[in-house]
């Protein structure tokens, strides 16, 4: 006759919810919420980059374009586009709604 064994539990907190899983398990959902947190993969960004820059990157990966196709589809110099998502060139009005057209989603999130 076997004997069940109950296997070993912890307790994962995220986001002040406490979630009881495998021990087994508990690495890999911290690896998997750590990698879909907001903050997580521009968090290095924000501290070095204005909200514009870290605005236009996000939602240019967000569509998953590359700065070329967004190039094409604005009419804005590929060099331009990278200028402005490392911070070293201000976006005005008239690009903020070239940009928001191509990468669907409201100008105003380009301007400072």
């Amino acid at each position: 006759m076997s004997v069940l064994m109950k296997k070993p539990h912890t307790d994962v907190v995220i986001d002040g919810q406490i979630f009881h899983v495998l021990k087994q398990h508990k690495n890999t959902l911290v690896t998997i919420v750590q990698k879909l947190s907001v903050e997580g993969p521009f968090k290095d960004l924000e501290e070095k980059l204005p909200s514009y820059a870290i605005s236009l990157r996000g939602a240019r990966e967000k569509e998953g374009i590359s700065q070329k196709e967004l190039s094409k589809s604005t009419g804005i110099a590929v060099t331009n586009i990278s200028k402005m998502e490392n911070g070293q060139r201000k976006i005005g009005e008239k690009v903020a709604r070239k940009l928001a057209k191509s990468l669907k989603i409201g100008y105003k999130v380009f301007i400072e």
